[in-house]
């Protein structure tokens, strides 16, 4: 999973990264049918209030040209 403080996109493998420029990387495991899940704690600081984060989740695919693959975009704020 890509994450980043900006919601900057440019070419990557043949797609679109949407979260340019990546400020933090966390992997994770699929299993055979496809799913996982992602632990991201977030601390409780007030700095955080009104805040957003951007990510998407980057796959390798070794059927596809590029060797990846991307899911859609998310961005996610904080606070009220």
């Amino acid at each position: 999973m890509y994450f980043s403080d900006f919601g900057s996109s440019g070419p990557f493998a043949g797609g679109t990264l949407l979260v340019l420029p990546v400020t933090e990387v966390l992997r994770m495991r699929l299993g055979a049918d496809g799913h996982g899940s992602l632990s991201w704690p977030i601390p409780n600081l007030s700095v955080l209030i009104g805040s957003s984060k951007y990510m998407q989740a980057v796959f390798h695919d070794s059927s596809l040209p590029g060797g990846f693959s991307l899911s859609n975009g998310s961005k996610r704020n904080f606070g009220p």
